[in-house]
């Protein structure tokens, strides 16, 4: 399960590219504001990346798709199926690879999950 904040995105697992799992910048959550978070919605996947309004998140089961929720609802906005690896988000469009050695890189538009090419 992965949790969401309203304004805080994470354009790559983990927040940056030592997977650190921490914002420099993060306000919201403190130690006595945390005691106060409430489950808005959850969903199932891994290697979560926030951007543009969207979780994105690989599924769990044998097709490796990519799930786009909306952040406010957890409401599947588009899936994209194909074997993905983590994805990664810059500006809008998302990366992620697929193959069994991660051999082709997609580029995917954000907003719609279409391939803008590979």
């Amino acid at each position: 399960m992965f949790v969401v904040l309203a304004g805080c995105d994470w354009s790559q697992y983990g927040f940056d590219t030592g997977h650190s799992g921490w914002n420099p910048t993060e306000q919201t959550i403190t130690p006595v504001s945390v005691q106060g978070l409430t489950i808005r919605w959850s969903g199932l996947g891994r290697r979560p990346v926030v951007g543009g309004g969207l979780v994105l998140s690989v599924s769990n089961d044998n097709t490796s798709s990519i799930v786009a929720r909306d952040t406010q609802t957890g409401a599947v906005r588009w899936t994209k199926t194909g074997g993905f690896g983590g994805p990664a988000i810059s500006g809008d469009t998302v990366y992620a690879t697929t193959g069994a050695s991660a051999t082709t890189l997609h580029a995917i538009n954000l907003a719609t999950g279409n391939d803008r090419w590979r």
